[in-house]
Formats: C-alpha cells, sequence, structure tokens
C-alpha cells in the first residue's frame, strides 16, 4: 500500500500525557493510543457514555421568580435566582464546590494495556496517516523490530490493534477502568459506578461496568500464533510473533452480549476474523471517500514530510508555516470524520483520557458545538449536519420545558450545555447561563444554512421551518416589551468594576433573533406560506468612533479584552454585516478594540475557539493580514504538537472546536459564498502562493470542482445544479453569472500586480 507521507503527522517522541497520544475513532467508538510498543495502553470510549451526574427531583417552575426579577440586571438577581431553583429541586449529585452545576459527564470505558519485555529503545516513530485512518508506531531494539499497526473501523464498528516482533515474546493483554487521579474523581466513581466486573477466557476479555443508570460493556477479541493462557485478570499470549486484538464497546442495548463468544470464526454478529490487512482495506475503501470528497492542497515544500516536533520548533519559518497550516487542516478532516457519528462531537469530540472530564467533555452550545458545524457544508460533510439535526431533535421536549419552567414562555430554549438532558442545569450565581438565551436562534441558524447550500424545499418546509418557529416563539415572549433583558454576552460583564453577566440588549442576542425571524420571513415567501410574526427588536448601538457596543445599552461599559467575540456573531457566523457597511465597519472596529486591549497576550484568557472564531472573522472580513497574524498565533500557543488544538494559552486542555474551526477558517479563506455572490480567494495571505481546492460546496446548490491558483492567475470551475444567477468576484471585479441545471463554467483571473 502506497503511503503519500504529506498526510501523515508523525514524531519520534513518546507521548507522556494522553493529549499527546494519537486519537483514532468511527463516530461512534474512539481510542487514545499512548504509541509506545512494549508498554501499550490505549485508553478507549464509547460517543453515548455520559455518565448520570445530575439529578432533578422535581424540575422546578421558575416563571414567576423571572417575572419578579426580569428588570434587575444585578448580581443579586443571579445569585437569588440560582438558589431558589435549588431550593425548588434542581441539584447535582457530584459538584466540586456547589457553587456550579454541570451536565452528565463524558466518561472513558475502559483502557487496554498490551505489553511484552522490551530492551533499551534504539530507534522510534509513530505515524498517523490522516489520508487513510491508520496509525503506525515502531520500535527498534538490539536484535529486535517491534512495530504496532491500528485503526477503528467505519465498516464493523470495531477497533483493530495489530503487534507484531521480529522474535517470539511474551505478550499480556489486560482490561482495566481508567484510574481516577483525584477525590473528585474517585467520589465520582463511587456515586455513579455501581460495580464493574471482568470475564478473561482464551478467546479474548470482557468488561460489563453497572451505571447508577445503565451499564456499559467492552469486549477483546484475540488473534495470535501462540499459545494462550488465562491468568488470573489478564491474558498472556507464549511465543508469539504478533497478536491481534478485536474491540468494541456497547451501550446498554447496543452491546450484544454478556460474555466473550466461543465461536472463533465469529465473534460479534456480522464481524468475522480475518485479516488484519483486509479488514484495513476495507476501512480506507469507506473512508477516503470522504477525507478526499473535497480538498485543500497547498503547493509542497520540503518540510511536508518532516516530523511535528521539528515544524514546530521554528513556527515563524515561511515554509514551516505553510506546512503546519496543510497538516492542520488534513488533521481537521481527520478529526471530523472520526468524531461524526450519531451523535456530534462533544467539546473533546469523542475522546478523554481522564474521569474528570466534566468541564470539558460535554455539548457547549454557545460556540463550540456550532463552530464544530462551521465547516460540513462548504466541506461537503452534509450527512453530519443531518445527524446534527436528529441530536438535537430528541432533546426538543427538554428545550420546550426549559422555556415553560424558566420563562413561563412558549416555543423552546437551548441550554448553553447539556449532554443525556437537554434540561437547564448548567448555571452558577456568578455564570448565569441560565439568560443565555441566544441558543435556539442559533441552531436555527444551521437549520437555514443547510437549506441555502441544498435548496432541499421539503427539508425546509418539514424539518427547518417547524424549528425556527419552536425557537421564534420564544422570542416572542422574551421580548415582549421590546427589549431582552436579562441578556448575557458569553462570559463578558456589561459593568466595569462589577463582575456580573447580566446585562439588556446584547448585541449577540439581537443579531441571532434579528437574523431569525429574517429567515423564517424568507422561508415563508418561499414556500408560499404566510408570514404571522409581530416583534420588536432593539436596534443596535455604536460608540461614538463607530465601534459597534456589545450592548445595546447605553450604561454598559464591558471589558474590551475579553476572549468571546460573541456580538460579532452578525458577521461570522452571521451575514448579515456583510451587506450593511455600517454594521461591518463597527465589527472590524469592535474586533479592533479586542486585539487593543491585549487579545494576543498571555494571560487575557483568549482560548482556542475564541482564537478560532477571530481566524474565521477575519477570513470573512477579507483581513489577510489579520488573518495570518491570528493564525500564526493559533499555532504558537493552542496547537500541540500532534496537531490537537487547545483550550489555554500554554497548549493545555485539549478540546476539538478549534481543529475543527480551523477547516472552515481555510475555506473562508478560499471562497466566501452566499444566495447571490461568490468572492474568490477573499483573504489569501501571500504565503499561500500557490494551490488548488476541489469540490467545495457554495450557498445556492452550487458546487466550486476546482480552484487553482499560482503568483500570476487563478482558474475557478463552478457547478450549478439548478438555474441559477449570481455575481462571481475578484479582487475588486465582479461578474454576473447565469448557469442552467448541470452546467459547468470555468473562469481565468489575472492577479492585480499591486496586492
Amino acid at each position: 500500500m502506497v503511503v503519500e507521507m504529506k498526510y501523515e503527522i508523525k514524531s519520534k517522541k513518546i507521548p507522556e500525557v494522553w493529549e499527546d497520544g494519537y486519537f483514532m475513532g468511527n463516530g461512534t467508538l474512539g481510542g487514545i493510543v499512548m504509541c509506545n510498543p512494549g508498554r501499550e495502553r490505549i485508553i478507549f470510549s464509547h460517543e453515548k457514555l455520559f455518565l448520570h451526574t445530575t439529578e432533578c427531583e422535581n424540575f422546578p417552575y421558575m416563571g414567576d421568580v423571572f417575572k419578579e426579577v426580569r428588570g434587575h440586571c444585578t448580581r443579586e438577581m443571579g445569585r437569588y435566582f440560582y438558589e431558589v431553583s435549588r431550593q425548588r429541586g434542581l441539584k447535582n449529585t457530584v459538584i466540586a464546590d456547589d457553587a456550579i452545576l454541570y451536565p452528565d459527564s463524558f466518561f472513558p470505558a475502559f483502557e487496554l494495556g498490551i505489553w511484552c519485555n522490551t530492551e533499551n529503545c534504539l530507534e522510534y516513530e509513530r505515524r498517523l496517516d490522516t489520508s487513510n485512518g491508520e496509525i503506525v508506531v515502531t520500535r527498534e531494539e538490539k536484535g529486535n523490530h517491534l512495530t504496532e499497526r491500528m485503526f477503528v473501523s467505519h465498516v464493523h464498528k470495531a477497533a483493530y490493534v495489530y503487534v507484531k516482533s521480529e522474535e517470539k515474546k511474551n505478550f499480556v493483554l489486560k482490561l482495566s477502568m481508567v484510574k481516577p487521579q483525584n477525590q473528585w474523581e474517585r467520589k465520582l466513581i463511587d456515586i455513579c459506578i455501581k460495580k464493574s466486573d471482568i470475564v478473561v477466557k482464551e478467546e479474548g476479555i470482557h468488561l460489563r461496568t453497572d451505571m447508577n443508570q445503565g451499564f456499559y460493556c467492552g469486549e477483546v477479541r484475540v488473534v495470535t500464533d501462540g499459545k494462550v493462557t488465562v491468568k488470573n485478570d489478564f491474558l498472556e499470549t507464549e511465543h508469539a510473533e504478533y497478536v491481534l486484538a478485536i474491540i468494541t464497546v456497547g451501550i446498554n442495548e447496543d452491546m450484544i452480549g454478556t460474555a466473550v463468544r466461543s465461536n472463533k470464526e465469529e465473534w460479534i454478529p456480522g464481524i468475522a476474523v480475518r485479516s488484519y490487512e483486509k479488514e484495513l482495506t476495507a476501512n480506507i475503501q469507506f473512508y477516503q471517500k470522504r477525507f478526499f470528497r473535497s480538498s485543500i492542497e497547498f503547493t509542497e515544500n520540503r518540510f511536508f514530510e518532516d516530523y511535528c516536533e521539528n515544524l514546530f520548533a521554528d513556527r515563524e519559518h515561511p515554509e514551516k508555516l505553510v506546512a503546519l497550516t496543510q497538516k492542520l487542516y488534513y488533521m481537521g478532516r481527520y478529526l471530523a470524520i472520526s468524531s461524526f457519528g450519531e451523535f456530534p462531537p462533544h467539546a473533546q469530540g469523542l475522546w478523554n483520557g481522564n474521569i474528570n472530564g466534566r468541564l470539558f467533555c460535554d455539548y457547549i452550545s454557545n460556540i463550540e458545538l456550532e463552530m464544530a458545524l462551521w465547516s460540513v457544508f462548504s466541506g461537503n460533510f452534509k450527512e453530519y449536519a443531518l445527524g446534527f439535526f436528529d441530536f438535537i431533535e430528541r432533546f426538543l421536549s427538554d428545550f420546550e420545558r426549559n422555556a415553560r419552567n424558566f420563562f413561563d414562555a412558549d416555543g423552546i430554549m437551548v441550554t448553553s450545555r447539556f449532554t443525556n438532558s437537554g434540561l437547564l442545569f448548567h448555571y452558577s450565581p456568578e455564570y448565569t447561563h441560565q439568560f443565555w438565551i441566544a441558543g435556539g436562534a442559533w441552531f436555527a441558524h444551521i437549520y437555514y444554512e443547510y437549506y441555502m447550500y441544498t435548496h432541499d424545499r421539503e427539508f425546509l418546509e418539514h424539518r427547518a421551518l417547524p424549528f425556527m418557529r419552536k425557537a421564534a416563539d420564544f422570542y416572542v415572549g422574551y421580548l415582549a416589551d421590546g427589549t431582552i433583558v436579562p441578556s448575557v454576552s458569553p462570559e463578558n460583564s456589561p459593568y466595569e468594576n462589577a463582575f456580573c453577566m447580566i446585562g439588556k440588549n446584547a448585541t449577540m442576542d439581537i443579531s441571532v433573533v434579528k437574523e431569525l425571524f429574517e429567515n423564517i420571513k424568507r422561508s415563508c415567501e418561499i414556500l408560499g406560506l404566510s408570514y404571522e410574526y409581530q416583534i420588536q427588536i432593539p436596534t443596535y448601538m455604536y460608540e461614538a468612533d463607530g465601534t459597534l457596543k456589545e450592548w445595546a445599552d447605553g450604561e454598559a461599559v464591558p471589558a474590551y479584552s475579553h476572549r468571546h467575540l460573541s456580538h460579532c456573531y452578525a458577521l461570522m457566523p452571521g451575514y448579515e454585516a456583510k451587506k450593511d457597511k455600517r454594521l461591518f465597519t463597527g465589527i472590524k472596529k469592535a474586533i479592533d478594540r479586542r486585539v487593543e486591549n491585549g487579545f494576543y497576550t498571555e494571560g487575557n484568557g483568549t482560548c482556542g475557539w475564541s482564537v478560532m472564531h477571530l481566524l474565521n472573522l477575519y477570513a470573512r472580513m477579507e483581513n489577510s493580514s489579520g488573518f495570518m497574524e491570528t493564525l500564526q498565533f493559533l499555532l504558537e500557543h493552542y496547537v500541540r504538537e500532534n496537531f490537537l488544538t487547545c483550550l489555554n494559552y500554554d497548549g493545555t486542555r485539549f478540546q476539538i472546536d478549534a481543529n475543527l474551526g480551523a477547516i472552515s477558517a481555510l475555506y473562508e479563506m478560499l471562497l466566501y459564498s452566499d444566495e447571490d455572490s461568490v468572492v474568490i480567494l477573499p483573504a489569501l495571505p501571500k504565503l499561500f502562493i500557490s494551490g488548488k481546492a476541489e469540490n467545495l460546496l457554495i450557498k445556492g446548490n452550487r458546487l466550486v470542482k476546482a480552484l487553482v491558483w499560482d503568483e500570476q492567475k487563478v482558474t475557478v470551475r463552478l457547478k450549478a445544479f439548478e438555474q441559477s444567477q449570481f455575481t462571481v468576484s475578484f479582487y475588486g471585479e465582479t461578474y454576473l453569472v447565469r448557469m442552467v441545471a448541470g452546467e459547468m463554467k470555468e473562469m481565468e483571473f489575472l492577479f492585480p500586480k499591486v496586492r
């Protein structure tokens, strides 16, 4: 099998912590590989494995309290609301300080250890091939070569781990729970895990863990050329040249049994025990249809095949920056394919290497979850959006209870964080996320985007418009007097020197609500339906110099150094600012304020997702210099050497949102589209002097079949799936294009001499 090394993420370093390992997955089953042959440890997870840590004795009615405090934007109001909700039955069984509530926590299922006697390592290398999903780790010892190969199959929903030695060895395989690291984690286990049983047979190992709600199972089938013996709670293969382990994880009814199968030919129904190579070949055929469905390729240079640690050692080198950006794109595609399953990726995708995942392993809907979806349309992953819609629609009744119980309102209220339940659990006296009410409108934006890309009228009528109306019904009541209060601009304070998230008329709320009702009106026009809503929405406010204010409130004095850029929603992911010059200029100045007040400096609280939001904003602004500066900042502080992105400035706490947001930013750098227009290379830095992109979807049910550029010219091939008329712009020149259904059109442009 020929491997193109440019797709590889490779290193000569053995990981020390799980965030430095290599990740694999098929959307349902995930694995974190520590890449240490002879002492291998792989942590497995399942997309549905969220421990039941929240408890609601009687989901409280708070409508009377909301009416009482509605006009009071004070910390005392937030604390009062919080305390009453706790008294009325809302509580959390496992909390650190009894101050902030969290949804149920994502939990690692178990770890598989594969060990053998090893000598001093003379040479080590690990490689992740993003183009086929396989991880290969090699270890050279005196007189022996030890190799690990592994992947998670999209065909059979199982992981395959193949370990081979040039000399016969005794391999030990053991399943175990991930060990708690502190008192809080031990408390979590004590409360949520009833028991965990392991059964070991010659054919493999079975684990069943009973939780306070349901159970999960894991099975490891072992195939080897050595003699297999059962020793206490582990398997040992004696005098073996190879071991093939086949691993599955199942939740409740998803698991097919409670003991290892005795049938050596058919272990799990539909999974025949075949050779590793046959299983890999079958998986690659499936995987590459997705990976290469669309692409971005910058012109290769001498660093494309270099080791990660060498690339990151001198990140300011121009050619290395190109190579780093290319690999960041490949990793984003790989992680998307690996983490979108029946559920969309949570804040850490499909993975978690420790038990304490409470802070980062849930669905965070005030930018992280949405950012994970920003590239699914342009990147030709429409099915992932449909999976997202299926996922959130299972919570509609919970979202309705949030609106009814907390605000005495109709429609739906989407909480800022959720997992097993969509009920409003996450808030505290200071972090008053119960008053972040933009979630329903933001989700509705994604529904309407699906229509803008596909022009699927049936979807618009039967899925998008019904959801948008549910979201709109909530805002009709919430804005009954023409104001939005309480109103939150995550997680900033509208009042100087007094931390309080509660304000009036947050600009983000204005943007999402305004967009929602405009999209409903357009949808009704398209479908020939009547538009029934009457609502008064606050108008934006600007400072004297034209800067867009974060709250449409004359008394608000926000922290300009804050990490969130929520008030810039109307530009990205929204589109309103592209057609409103004053709003566009106001957002530009608002971004300048953030930068001037230390956005790029340590200690100001910026996060990987906020830097990625800024990167996408600069692309949407057609600001190539800002894009380049932010990309360099991201690579310097928020990308680990295995190309996983992180929450913190020092590169700690893995989160997947910036990985997936990076794909979006690169697409935005190359193409902007709306229903009526396409802009070619709107924010291309000179560093990316040449390259090509293929099969990128654009709005209006159209496709950029190919986009090729070099120092002198650009060639673009467009395909229309229906009759359409739109404009194509390149460096200020605009051309009207008319196409019929199925037509392909090629256009060529010359770069201006000065750009």
